[in-house]
Order: structure tokens, then sequence, then C-alpha cells
């Protein structure tokens, strides 16, 4: 595909550059004509590169345009139809529609060419094979490096957990380099899904495996894919971005939110390496220029502390932490908690039989009475059971006795933020200091 370097549709043009309100920018005239004059011979001498010594094999004509889809598709120029994925005329409800479908075509390409000879079609996977071959054996090498201890490589990582954030990327510090044009992603978010798991970091920058929502995270991966307007409303109307991130709707979160989805990534890039880096790293932003993803991050405290709240309750259940959960699946508090109305012994967690009880006295409600008041009022009367005060009585009693026996654990779930501050705790901590 040869992109027009001034004028044309909308649809012909590069998707970066496809709104002529981007030439209005002081100086991305230049940037634009400079983008798609590399785009074109890129894929000019690719596509030159496939044809040379194919054409005795079969028609020219039939090789030389399969090639050239080829080509289109491996340089990010899906096959879309005319405004696919517009909700209003010039609002697209994707971001890069076209690069996204290509990386699903790419791979197809040597199915769906029926009209040429296999040769032809044995060429692009032998392509496609060393794209991925020579990605895997590179990651490999650097896992290697650091794994022996080579000097330089210390700091220098490579997740190979597809649970993981960073699967797939090279990490030198904070800074996480991805060379895979979009699959590492999509097999990321694939093997998070199927499993109902993600790795995730903790407050003490140890790994540990967390369940996952998986029809949340499924939605996240297509909300990343939506064009930064769309994105943005979606993101104001649930109060949070689609990683998570509490959103705001003040001033200083919409200044941040815009420079985050209408700025250039590479430019994001190289601005926040030399804020953090200085003029030495300008150069750690380069690898963006020819197609890699380039970011420079912390997990955040808050993902942390989130992570450490799912993980580190069960861990320490293990060893003798009286949680909730562990007292109702006693035996002996099954068959003391009231049955009338709902079975305990039909429920693994005391949360599921709470639950149950409250709706069940909210179906039963009168006719006057609305749910939200019926359940108010189930919840109250559940609480206030004998059997749940004593319930709950008792394992506060012996969650206090765990603590002072394991303050380190209980100064760890403080800092987490999974306990709140009491006296009764800060005095736990208090005596274990003096000793």
């Amino acid at each position: 595909y040869h992109s027009p370097l001034s004028g044309g549709a909308r649809a012909a043009r590069e998707e970066s550059f496809a709104s002529r309100l981007v030439e209005k920018i002081p100086g991305m005239r230049s940037s634009q004509r400079a983008f798609q004059t590399f785009g074109n011979k890129l894929r000019f001498e690719s596509w030159k590169n496939l044809v040379e010594g194919t054409k005795a094999v079969g028609e020219p004509d039939a090789i030389d345009e399969a090639f050239a889809k080829f080509v289109n598709h491996a340089t990010g120029r899906g096959d879309v139809p005319f405004r696919a994925g517009e909700i209003l005329p010039g609002l697209s409800a994707f971001f890069s529609l076209r690069n996204f479908v290509s990386r699903f075509q790419v791979i197809a390409d040597p199915l769906l060419v029926k009209s040429v000879p296999l040769q032809v079609r044995a060429k692009m996977t032998g392509d496609l094979a060393k794209f991925f071959a020579s990605g895997v054996t590179f990651l490999g090498m650097l896992k290697l490096a650091h794994d022996n201890g080579v000097p330089g490589f210390a700091n220098v990582t490579v997740a190979h957990d597809p649970r993981s954030t960073d699967f797939g990327k090279i990490k030198v510090g904070d800074r996480r380099y991805d060379l895979w044009t979009g699959y590492a992603q999509m097999a990321r978010y694939a093997a998070q899904v199927m499993s109902g798991e993600r790795l995730a970091q903790l407050p003490d920058d140890s790994k540990a495996i967390v369940g996952i929502n998986r029809k949340k995270y499924a939605l996240r991966f297509l909300e990343s894919k939506l064009d930064p307007t769309l994105g943005l409303l979606i993101d104001l109307y649930e109060s949070e971005t689609y990683t998570g991130e509490p959103l705001k709707g003040d001033l200083k979160t919409l200044r941040r939110e815009a420079y985050n989805r209408l700025v250039p990534l590479f430019i994001q890039d190289l601005n926040e390496s030399l804020q953090k880096y200085g003029p030495a790293g300008a150069a750690f932003a380069l690898p963006g220029l020819v197609g890699a993803s380039v970011s420079d991050y912390e997990t955040s405290e808050g993902a942390k502390q989130y992570a450490a709240k799912q993980v580190m309750p069960e861990r320490w259940e293990k060893i003798g932490l009286p949680t909730t959960d562990a007292g109702f699946r006693s035996e002996y508090w099954k068959s003391r908690l009231p049955a009338t109305t709902v079975d305990p012994r039909k429920f693994d967690s005391f949360t599921d039989y709470r639950t149950a009880y409250i709706d069940h006295w909210v179906e039963k409600r009168p006719e006057n009475i609305s749910e939200a008041l019926a359940r108010d009022l189930a919840a109250r009367k559940f609480d206030s059971l004998s059997a749940i005060e004593d319930f709950h009585a008792q394992q506060q009693d012996a969650e206090v006795k765990f603590w002072r026996e394991h303050p380190d654990l209980l100064q760890q779930a403080l800092d987490a933020n999974i306990e709140d501050v009491s006296k009764e705790k800060l005095k736990i901590l208090e005596t274990a200091g003096a000793r």
C-alpha cells in the first residue's frame, strides 16, 4: 500500500495522521510526510524482497498481490471496511482499528491465500516464524545473561509468566521495552482470562498469584482499544481508568488524561525519560522510533496494597490466622449458626451465607417495602442475631491472640491497609517493640 503524502480520503491515510487537523499543528506536517515516506519505502522494499525469486513458481500477478497484502498486514495496514467502527462522522469507537485487525490478518494470510503456490505461503509462514523465533531467542539470551550473572545484566529481567503484566517485555530497572507489536498484550490477557489469575506485585516487592474477575479483564482489554475520546468518557462515567486508577472530574485530572491520550506515545516516553534521567534519558526512548513500546513506571502502592489484601490473609490463614471464613468452615460454628431460614452447611463462606439469608428475606418482603429498605433491614436483623454476635466476638478474640503471637505480620497488615488501626493493635505493636 502506498499512502498519499498529502490530501486523499481519510481512510487512505495512515491511522496516526488520519485527521487533517493534525496538519495545522506546527511541525506535524513535516513529521507526517517523513512518517508516511518511511512507511511507503518500508512496505515497498519488504514486498520487493519477498517477490524476488518466487515469480517462477506461479502466476506473477497473483504472487505480487498476495505478498502485497501480507506486507500491508505485517506493517499494520489491516483490511477493514470504510468507516468501520465509526459511531459518529469522524469519531471512531476504536483507536488504530486497522493496526489491531492486522495483527490477526497477518497470522491468517498463509492459510487464507489459496490462489498462489505452496512455496509462496511457505515463505510467508517462514517470515512469521523468524519474527517470533528471533524475539524469543533474544529474550531468552537476555534472561540467561541475567540468571548467570553476566556483568551489565544484573538489572535486566524478562518476565516469562503470561499472567504477568510484564510478560514478554525487557525490563531494565523501571523501564520496559515491548518488541512484540501487540502480540504480548493479547497473549497476556488471554492467559489471565482463561486462568482467572494474574501475577501481582506486593508491598514487599515479592510476587504472588491473585484471582481476577474474568469478565472485567476481558472488558478491560476491549477498553484499551477504544478511541481516546470515547475511552475518556467511559472512564469519567466509571470514575476510574481502565487500569483501575481512580479518576476525578477536576481540571487537573482532565489535563493529565488529555496529555496521556492525545500526545503521541513516543513524545510521552521521551518526556518521562528526560524528567527521570536527565539528557541521557533521551537514549532510553529511542527504541520507540522503530516501533518498540517503551514505558517507564513503578507499580503504584495502591496496586500493591490491593494485591496484598487478596493474598496475605490466605497466607496467614495457613499459619493460624482465624479469619471469618476459617471459623465459619468449622463444624462447631456451622452447628450453632441459625439454620431455620438458610442452612449454613450449604455454603463455603460466611459472606455467601449472609447474602443468602438477606436475599431470602428480601424475596418475602411486603409489597409496600422497597427492595433497598428490605435488604437493609434483613442485614441488620442478621447481624443482631445472638449466634452471629457470639461468632464475631470469639473470632475477634482469636484474631487478637494471633496478632500478639505475630506482631511482625500485624505490622505488615497495617502497612498494606489490610487491617484497620485500633488501640488494641497499636498496643500489641508497642509491647512487641518494648521487648
